[in-house]
């Protein structure tokens, strides 16, 4: 019996490293044939798009990119908007999850978190001409304020919706003895709740940070002015140019990439 399990816990193991191995390949095949092709030249990818020359890897596209395209602008633009981006969504969203766990009608609590389940469903695409309409009417087109709301209206239910479920998970007994001591909302959300769930808030935190990065429509619409656009958008002109330089276009999405991976 005790060789029967062992050889079972075994074979568990073997699947369980496998399976991993098998999804850290799919995750990082990508990326490194990427990375591989952008250190290429046009003819030599053609002449063998999945082979690895050391001796005939170049850095000429991104020596071109980087001459040719004001990378460091685009990125400080981008970073500089996401960053502000994810601190209001955070600033905003944490109390909101936290006041949604504190309502006692459940009927009500149960309203509103559906609610920013269904709002996370609507594509950007339906919203974006009413944005745009709502944001020329401010006068903020070509204005990084008008990507920012967006981004901080567009984000929110989602983040709320996470982080109240969460929120959750969170005895109510640990919050009702910290009122019992004297403790106020305020107190229970900034020293209890949130120090409790920095790990999930640094996930959400993270995913967001990554869609916004790698939003396209929403800045492309609203920033036309070329020393203000995102990189993102301004890559994707860039990369329609060079169509038929498939490395070009490598090396360009891996400097996209680069942020997000460090």
């Amino acid at each position: 019996m005790k060789k029967l399990s062992m050889i079972k816990n075994f074979l568990n193991k073997i699947i369980q490293y496998s399976f991993i191995i098998i999804t850290v390949i799919f995750i990082i095949y990508p990326l490194f044939f990427t990375f591989i092709t952008s250190l290429k030249t046009k003819d030599v990818y053609i002449s063998d798009p999945f082979g690895i020359d050391i001796y005939k890897l170049t850095l000429n596209n991104y020596a071109k990119i980087l001459m040719n395209f004001d990378f460091f602008a685009k990125f400080m633009n981008t970073l500089i908007v996401v960053v502000i981006s994810i601190l209001l969504i955070l600033f905003l969203a944490i109390p909101s999850a936290y006041c949604i766990n504190t309502i006692k009608r459940k009927f009500i609590q149960t309203i509103l978190i559906f609610s920013c389940f269904a709002l996370m469903f609507i594509p950007e695409e339906v919203l974006i001409l009413p944005e745009y309409n709502l944001m020329s009417k401010l006068g903020l087109i070509n204005n990084y304020l008008s990507v920012i709301l967006i981004f901080v209206a567009c984000s929110l239910p989602e983040v709320v919706f996470l982080l109240s479920i969460y929120f959750k998970a969170i005895p109510h007994e640990i919050i009702d003895s910290a009122k019992i001591d004297g403790a106020d909302n305020f107190h229970c959300l900034f020293h209890i709740v949130t120090p409790m769930s920095k790990a999930p808030i640094i996930v959400v935190a993270i995913t967001t940070v990554i869609s916004l990065w790698n939003t396209f429509l929403i800045p492309m619409m609203m920033l036309y002015e070329e020393s203000k656009k995102l990189l993102i958008p301004s890559l994707s002109g860039l990369i329609t140019k060079h169509s038929t330089s498939p490395t070009y276009q490598m090396a360009g999405m891996f400097l996209a990439i680069i942020p997000l991976i460090i």
